[in-house]
């Protein structure tokens, strides 16, 4: 099954076994135990409202052989352990994907990028801390100086984001 710990064997021993006896010597196999790792998982946030976020998620990957795809995920922590959102699945291949804008950040502080493999979604996932870029634009003025009912006129004024 998966996640089996693996402890300290390097073999996997296969013996045939009729209902008289079992073979003495087994065939062997040496274990080769995979890991994937993500490496430069990051959001640029383009909502610029404070407490949304969306953008785009990326990641790179050196290791594909092994990958069906790619699980997407907001979270409270780094390890993902509980409450996780999942945001999307990509093929392997594609290593970015598209967060709406108007995302509710909610108490989420990561992204979390899990590798899957025809076995299983990996228990440990690749993460970035998120960074809610928000612009606050203040002191916004219109005087209306047309002078006609139901029609405005003038310059819209207001102070730049620092």
């Amino acid at each position: 099954p998966d996640n089996t710990p693996l402890g300290f064997w390097n073999y996997l021993a296969v013996y045939l076994k009729s209902p008289g006896a079992e073979q003495t010597t087994p065939a062997s196999l040496a274990i080769s135990d995979s890991a994937i790792v993500q490496s430069g998982v990051s959001l640029t946030d383009r909502d610029l409202d404070e407490e949304e976020i969306g953008g785009k998620v990326t990641w790179m990957t050196s290791e594909e052989l092994l990958i069906t795809s790619f699980d997407v995920y907001l979270a409270p922590d780094y390890a993902g352990q509980s409450s996780r959102s999942f945001v999307g699945n990509v093929s392997v291949g594609v290593t970015d994907l598209d967060l709406p804008a108007e995302t509710p950040l909610g108490n989420f502080t990561h992204v979390l990028v899990y590798a899957r493999s025809s076995l299983s979604q990996q228990t440990t996932p690749s993460a970035s801390e998120i960074n809610d870029t928000f612009i606050n634009i203040t002191n916004v003025s219109f005087p209306d100086y047309d002078l006609d009912l139901h029609e405005v006129g003038g310059t819209v004024s207001w102070t730049p984001p620092a």
